[in-house]
């Protein structure tokens, strides 16, 4: 749940920029996407090699104990993932605005209303997926290859992801 309250704040801030209009000002400035493009493919890079070395970090014995484990990191690797993403800008900007007539009075406020919508939808399919994750620790615990395969099929992945990104082209 910590990680999908850091992918919404990111997907929050997105959102803003959109209808604020600062999400088409970064795009059409000269190289920004692409700079922006760049950190997000590091970043997910970083990501997977630290996975690929280290293993996923998530060791999920300690789950039902009572003091709850320090969260900032999960919250910080969420929002830095989806705010370092600029295909969500992207899709952001192709989306929201299709459904705001022209002669909206105040399309600023439909695209943050429509934007609300969409990313409580969002909310609440990630949060049902969090709730299932969670009735799967149980077996996932009582089978660490699983586990370890896991981090690295997510490693291979991040990669995968990291290198698309970094060679797409500029919209």
């Amino acid at each position: 749940m910590i990680t999908l309250f850091g992918i919404m704040m990111g997907g929050m801030m997105h959102m803003t920029a959109a209808a604020f209009g600062l999400s088409l000002v970064l795009i059409n400035l000269p190289h920004a996407y692409d700079i922006l493009r760049f950190l997000g493919a590091a970043y997910l890079l970083w990501m997977a090699i630290g996975i690929a070395r280290h293993g996923n970090g998530l060791d999920l014995s300690h789950a039902d104990q009572a003091t709850p484990r320090p969260t900032s990191r999960l919250l910080r690797q969420a929002f830095l993932t989806n705010i370092l993403n600029p295909k969500v800008i992207l899709f952001l900007l192709a989306f929201l605005p299709q459904f705001v007539p022209a002669q909206a009075d105040n399309p600023t406020q439909r695209i943050l209303v429509l934007g609300a919508f969409f990313f409580g939808i969002g909310f609440v399919i990630m949060a049902l997926l969090a709730a299932l994750a969670d009735r799967v620790r149980h077996w996932v615990m009582a089978h660490p290859t699983v586990l370890r395969g896991q981090s690295y099929v997510t490693s291979v992945l991040l990669s995968g992801f990291a290198a698309a990104l970094a060679f797409s082209n500029r919209p």
